[in-house]
């Protein structure tokens, strides 16, 4: 993880991340490493066990994300980021903790049924300008019947795993609204268009969107 914090690249430019990554996967069939969104890698680690006929899930695919943030980091750690751009959102930590969680699946590859797949997605630009729809579209997902993208929790227990169906942490989507006024005199404010006035009505109405519009199960959060 230290050397993913240490040398953090933007999206769509996280090649010598991918460089590194692979690294790691040397031991598996070069037939089942596919590069896709540009940047991303797809690994399959197909099983060598005897075939089973339990369970619906022929491949089960788990996802992290690759890309840093632009903007400087300043803690001064020994692992600093020497880039202009910085991993402040844990994409190094996903990153490194799906890889060891790989060196557990191929070193047991044995136990895993011969007809059984488990596909790793890593996935680029997930900070934008967005590397899940190029590698969907390219095919990452096909044959796939489940699919576990993790994030990291600052604010769980250490060492735990938390899980829940449906929408677990919210995506992040930006509008931006530009308001126009139209100038005028104090005292005849009637002949003006006030933005500020227009401005904080919307301010005090958006923030009713999540209290009248989504249910109270909803994961949405709303920042102006």
């Amino acid at each position: 993880r230290k050397h993913f914090h240490k040398y953090p690249e933007l999206g769509f430019k996280e090649f010598e991340t991918r460089k590194k990554i692979l690294e790691y996967f040397t031991e598996i069939e070069p037939e089942n490493i596919y590069t896709m969104g540009e940047t991303g890698i797809v690994i399959d680690i197909k099983g060598t066990g005897p075939e089973s006929q339990e369970g619906s899930c022929q491949t089960i695919a788990f996802r992290a994300d690759m890309d840093a943030l632009p903007m400087v980091e300043e803690t001064g750690l020994d692992y600093t980021s020497t880039t202009d751009c910085a991993h402040m959102c844990g994409h190094d930590g996903h990153m490194a903790t799906l890889i060891a969680t790989a060196q557990f699946w191929m070193k047991n590859r044995p136990k895993i049924p011969q007809n059984k797949t488990i596909r790793l997605l890593f996935q680029p630009a997930e900070e934008g300008p967005g590397g899940a729809l190029p590698m969907i579209e390219e095919g990452c997902l096909e044959g796939v019947d489940e699919v576990y993208g993790y994030h990291n929790a600052p604010f769980g227990e250490e060492g735990s795993i938390s899980l829940k169906s449906g929408g677990f942490m919210a995506g992040s989507v930006e509008i931006r609204i530009e308001i126009e006024g139209k100038g005028g005199h104090g005292s005849e404010p009637a002949h003006s268009i006030d933005p500020i006035t227009a401005a904080c009505s919307l301010h005090a109405s958006f923030h009713s969107i999540k209290s009248r519009n989504t249910f109270n199960t909803d994961v949405v959060s709303f920042v102006i």
